[in-house]
């Protein structure tokens, strides 16, 4: 059986933003680009999770900003 390679998301990417980012600097990028999600990756460039910016949002309206 073939071993399956890892897949590695682009760092440099803009719709890419590293999961320990500040909520602030994900907004930041959410402007700067025409996408309605960003990626999040760890330190290892793996995919952790996305965010939308319906995410944020709905964040806004709860007062779930920490």
């Amino acid at each position: 059986m073939k071993n399956i390679k890892k897949i590695l998301i682009d760092p440099s990417s803009n719709f890419v933003c590293n999961f320990n980012e500040s909520i602030q600097d994900i907004i930041k990028r959410f402007n700067e680009i025409d996408q309605k999600f960003i990626l999040l990756i760890n330190d290892e460039k793996k995919l952790v999770g996305t965010v939308t910016d319906g995410d944020l949002r709905r964040a806004m309206l709860h007062d779930n900003f920490s």
